[in-house]
């Protein structure tokens, strides 16, 4: 008598496979060393979608496959996915990353197209990361308001002015900040540069009300004073930190680098109105111990204190011909200046700096000093100066 015995498939462990499925997403570097993809907000402009067509094939394998692809699949969707999250409420609860891009063309279309953002939101009640790129800012409190229950990891606003809208409500960074304590990602890019930021009370930012918040981004602002502190406040632990700011602000800035200075790796500045290196922002700047990069768009890093950055890695200065010659009898000194530097981005400082390069009082030399010790030392040098405009 033959007696059958049942096969039976290995089942692998779910964890296994959704590794395994993972390789094929789209891997994001969000923070290499390379010195061309150190921006988040890069990342967010580059993000692309889940790969359909290699997930739509894993559905119809087996149930185990099923809904492992099914999640990965619908991890991260745009507003074309809109109609599918409307017929299936399980499907929106599998969304993670919601990218809100307008494709519209007029004020009709944009209408409709918000009335989706804001049902989308509803659904989706599970995202944890938001990427809002409209034309018109009137939408973006709305959609930040639709967006206050979400559990919130990263978020992403991009916006410029509809042809005709001249004035724009002041926006709060502090007070939306302090609606998503999970939040570790923020970056707002204002494409026209004038979006007016909302002064607000202090006393009413509980401190410390978004701890995980890391990476900031408000580059295409001017942060004032007191956004300055009440950013600090609210969010103790940041560690890349890109802005630009009025000189009156600049006392503020060094209050937030003192907060931050045994967290911040990745600082990128620039400063609008005084010539004047200041004290505290200097002394602030020092204690930047744990600095990794560092970009200075204006010329209010003094080069002496660049010797208190051993872990620097990227270096972009904005310097005078004095900064130059200073920086080269620092690299007389040999390895001991920026030990880790491995990237170094000279700028001479033009005539829309806070001071020009002066051409006569620079000296040849002194680049070429800083040439022989970069080669030297296997340092990635650039160099931009006013007089390399006209060389041949």
């Amino acid at each position: 008598m033959v007696t059958e015995i049942a096969h039976k498939e290995p089942q692998l462990p779910t964890e296994i496979l959704d590794s395994v499925f993972s390789f094929l997403d789209v891997v994001y570097e969000k923070y290499g060393d390379s010195t061309e993809a150190i921006h988040w907000k890069e990342w967010v402009l580059e993000a692309k979608f889940p790969n359909a067509s290699a997930f739509l094939p894993l559905l119809l394998v087996c149930k185990a496959w099923h809904s492992i692809a099914q999640r990965w699949l619908y991890r991260s969707i745009n507003i074309g996915w809109g109609q599918a999250m409307r017929d299936n409420h399980h499907l929106a609860s599998l969304v993670r990353e919601l990218h809100l891009q307008t494709k519209a063309t007029s004020v009709k279309a944009a209408q409709e197209e918000f009335s989706d953002y804001l049902q989308l939101l509803r659904l989706c009640k599970r995202a944890e990361s938001i990427t809002i790129e409209v034309y018109q800012y009137s939408m973006v409190p709305e959609l930040l308001k639709a967006s206050k229950d979400l559990d919130m990891v990263e978020l992403y606003i991009s916006f410029e002015l509809e042809e005709g809208e001249n004035d724009l409500e002041s926006f709060d960074i502090a007070g939306h900040l302090q609606l998503w304590p999970r939040l570790q990602h923020f970056c707002i890019f204002d494409t026209c540069d004038c979006l007016q930021i909302a002064e607000m009370d202090r006393s009413s930012i509980l401190r410390g009300l978004c701890p995980a918040l890391q990476d900031v981004d408000l580059s295409s602002i001017s942060l004032t004073a007191n956004q300055a502190l009440s950013l600090s406040k609210v969010a103790p632990n940041v560690r890349r930190f890109t802005t630009y700011c009025k000189d009156d602000a600049l006392e503020a800035l060094s209050t937030c680098l003192r907060t931050w200075s045994s967290n911040l790796t990745y600082l990128s500045f620039g400063v609008y109105g005084t010539r004047v290196r200041t004290p505290s922002l200097i002394a602030a700047l020092s204690g930047l111990h744990a600095l990794r990069y560092l970009t200075g768009h204006s010329t209010h890093i003094p080069p002496n204190i660049l010797t208190n950055f051993e872990k620097l890695k990227c270096l972009t200065y904005l310097c005078t011909a004095e900064d130059l010659h200073e920086l080269a009898l620092m690299f007389l000194q040999g390895t001991s200046t920026l030990p880790s530097l491995y990237h170094l981005e000279l700028v001479g400082a033009s005539d829309d700096s806070n001071v020009e390069f002066d051409e006569e009082a620079s000296s040849e030399e002194d680049r070429v000093t800083i040439g022989i010790a970069c080669r030297v030392r296997n340092i990635n040098l650039q160099e931009y100066f006013p007089s390399d405009e006209y060389s041949d």
